[in-house]
């Protein structure tokens, strides 16, 4: 879960989104209005051993149906977009997919290969970018600069 978090903070330094984490809630959180405001939620899920990690990056979203809920299970706690911080300079969904991808590569990229045999993909996955696609895209610090939490 740490290391997601530092993969979804690396690409939001290349538009100028200082991500941190905050040690009493998973996800990634950022400055907006004041305050610190989730705009990364990530999932966990273990089944018969396996773990499944997701995350959820808030991008041009709408916000106004987090008011309809408890995000996250945190009364009180503002959640944010990319969209809201950066207006007209908020990267388009394909562009933050692609900078997502690539930090994840760089980060698990020399991990051993899974046995993919042994957990086939869901019917009907498929790849949502190329190798090629993924790789042109240019993040400043993949490497991130906020030290994994112990």
């Amino acid at each position: 879960v740490h290391r997601l978090e530092q993969i979804v903070m690396a690409p939001l330094t290349s538009w100028d989104v200082a991500g941190q984490v905050d040690p009493s809630a998973a996800g990634v959180w950022v400055a907006d209005a004041g305050q610190l405001a989730k705009i990364c939620a990530i999932g966990v899920r273990i089944r018969k051993g396996v773990a499944i990690h997701g995350i959820a990056l808030n991008v041009p979203n709408d916000l106004s149906f987090f008011d309809l809920i408890v995000p996250c299970g945190l009364a009180g706690r503002a959640v944010t977009s990319l969209g809201k911080l950066l207006g007209e300079r908020c990267p388009s969904m394909q562009a933050v997919k692609a900078g997502v991808a690539r930090c994840f590569l760089d980060a698990f990229g020399n991990a051993p290969e899974p046995d993919v045999k042994a957990y086939p993909p869901p019917a009907g996955y498929s790849a949502s970018h190329s190798a090629a696609e993924v790789s042109a895209f240019d993040v400043r610090a993949c490497a991130s600069p906020h030290p994994p939490r112990s």
